[in-house]
């Protein structure tokens, strides 16, 4: 049986909700994590002096950032899709392959 949109609309906002709430307790936690273990940012040389010089002044702030940022993004999204989606939902199943695509990418990149 298919539910109604107040139903749908419902499921949407508790996974928003939950992720939102997932994020905001696992975000700091797995950037520490990411910082204990060495995993930073490093700004790239680059062959031109003013780039160069751009990095070493600009870029002191994001050495310190770990990399990976987007692994509790889609980490939070997919939990609450595994939670909140409904399976048979032909949209539902193209968000989760979209999002998990994207994050492939940047993986790679």
């Amino acid at each position: 049986s298919e539910l109604g949109a107040p139903a749908i609309t419902l499921r949407t906002a508790l996974a928003a909700l939950c992720a939102f709430c997932l994020s905001l307790w696992a975000g700091p936690r797995f950037i520490a994590y990411m910082q204990r273990r060495g995993y930073l940012e490093r700004a790239a040389d680059s062959d031109s002096a003013d780039i160069s010089k751009f990095i070493q002044t600009h870029a002191q702030q994001k050495m310190k950032t770990p990399t990976m940022g987007g692994v509790p993004i889609v980490g939070t999204f997919l939990f609450s899709a595994a939670l909140f989606a409904s399976w048979s939902n032909l949209y539902a199943l193209l968000g989760v392959f979209v999002v998990l695509s994207f994050a492939v990418l940047g993986w790679l990149d």
